[in-house]
């Protein structure tokens, strides 16, 4: 039970769209507090400054997954096969 439970964790926090979306919420969140500090303080680094290029790595790491999934369904399509 506890290894099935550990490989359901491991496939989810693999998993390329998840950590899109947590890369996507990470850079809305960043830009954000981002505009809402310059508007008050001006022009400050801080730490929602590297969330967003953190978020951005992040997003940049899962693209070559997605990329390769949609080559090989595009490959599929086109020949029927695997």
């Amino acid at each position: 039970m506890f290894l099935k439970s550990m490989l359901l964790i491991e496939k989810f926090v693999n998993n390329p769209y998840v950590n899109i979306a947590v890369g996507l919420l990470l850079l809305i969140s960043g830009i954000s507090d981002s505009v809402d500090d310059y508007r008050a303080t001006g022009l400050h680094f801080r730490t929602h400054h590297g969330i967003v290029i953190f978020s951005i790595l992040n997003i940049f790491k899962q693209l070559p997954d997605i990329f390769t999934g949609l080559d090989f369904i595009n490959r599929v399509n086109k020949t029927g096969t695997v």
